[in-house]
């Protein structure tokens, strides 16, 4: 349609710009306004994107990190083996030592919740005692939960929570809410060994040393807090995939962008080979095109951050309700200055190249392919 027949494009030319090239840019985008809104949701949806990924990582990394940052103990030794293996003579004998505790880790069920269940000393040193709410347990039937679990299934101080163990059904009350990140129960070590039918045993030795006890018989696993391989490679994974899936989005959207902006440049050759006739360089055709593109890249950039953050903090607090866990959110504002250099530098660069590319052809050969 010939332009100025629409409302926007009337208000569009009483805007007041620096010169002509402004001017164009400014009418191009208005007049052609399906495929500007294309170009601005592409820049969206590829920067809204690439802010989840990057913070879903960064919000997976600060949770392995929290999770692990209550604990005191620097090494764990189990025995190769299920159950409570640990002889109760061995481990008072090991646990006498300074820095060594022997507890239990085991899995129970509360409700419908998978729960990791562990056993400690009433005085323990190997994590950290303090409390959101309540007091930590002072032995016997009472117990402390961690408080985003609490929180999303209705547990609260002095209710009697029931955990199905693998040797029957255990029943605690409530004195404490802990801040730790999963799902957890932190009991008695005596009282545990005793519901899990297993008195007096244990299948954990922790210690604060750097070295791991060396009393106990047979093939034994030990697991340092700082340096365990085999969860730092899940790390590294969790981040390689995100990374991946950012990688294609962002290729993906970046194709459609300069796909769009090929076809637009095609549909007005004519016009950028007359302003060339009128003494326009290519200097001038490629502001054209830049003014056209910056406005809607630096838009797109500017939503598509805002929509990052609602939909990464949306995820979060989904797996959070789902999970029964409290997971916490960390927005990647460390990448925004990378994505911003990488919106503005990318649209200056495929500009440059769509600008090359409609002013290699000849002039006159543009102008006689019009009629």
């Amino acid at each position: 349609t010939p332009y100025g027949r629409r409302l926007g494009e009337r208000l569009a030319a009483r805007v007041r710009l620096g010169g002509l090239l402004d001017r164009t840019a400014l009418r191009n985008g208005v007049h052609r306004r399906a495929r500007s809104l294309a170009t601005l949701a592409q820049v969206t949806a590829a920067v809204a994107a690439l802010m989840i990924i990057t913070s879903l990582t960064t919000t997976v990394n600060d949770f392995n990190a929290a999770e692990l940052e209550p604990w005191r103990w620097q090494t764990t030794t189990s025995l190769l083996g299920p159950g409570l293996d640990i002889d109760a003579d061995v481990a008072d004998g090991t646990a006498g030592t300074a820095g060594t505790e022997a507890t239990i880790e085991t899995v129970g069920m509360i409700e419908d919740w998978d729960v990791d269940v562990f056993g400690l000393s009433p005085d323990t040193e190997m994590i950290d005692r303090r409390v959101d709410a309540g007091s930590w347990f002072r032995g016997g039937d009472e117990a402390v939960v961690a408080s985003g679990f609490a929180a999303r299934t209705g547990l609260g101080i002095g209710d009697v929570v029931d955990v199905e163990l693998a040797a029957g059904v255990g029943s605690y009350e409530i004195v404490g809410l802990h801040p730790y990140r999963s799902r957890a129960l932190f009991v008695d070590t005596d009282r545990l060994a005793a519901d899990l039918g297993s008195p007096g045993m244990v299948n954990r030795l922790m210690t604060t040393g750097a070295a791991p006890p060396v009393a106990l018989e047979g093939p034994t696993r030990t697991v340092v807090l700082a340096g365990d391989a085999d969860e730092q490679a899940a790390r590294d994974s969790i981040v390689v995939i995100f990374g991946a899936i950012g990688l294609v989005v962002v290729s993906v959207a970046a194709l459609a962008v300069a796909s769009g902006l090929a076809v637009g440049i095609f549909e007005r050759r004519h016009e950028y080979a007359t302003l060339r006739a009128m003494g326009g360089r290519r200097r001038h055709v490629f502001r054209v095109v830049m003014g056209e593109l910056l406005p809607l890249a630096v838009a797109g950039l500017a939503i598509g951050l805002v929509a990052g953050y609602g939909g990464a903090a949306w995820i979060m607090n989904s797996f959070e309700v789902s999970n029964a866990v409290e997971i916490g959110f960390t927005y990647a504002t460390g990448v925004i200055p990378v994505v911003t250099v990488v919106v503005v530098a990318g649209s200056a660069l495929l500009a440059l190249a769509m600008t090359r590319r409609v002013t290699r052809r000849p002039v006159a050969v543009t102008l006689r392919g019009s009629s």
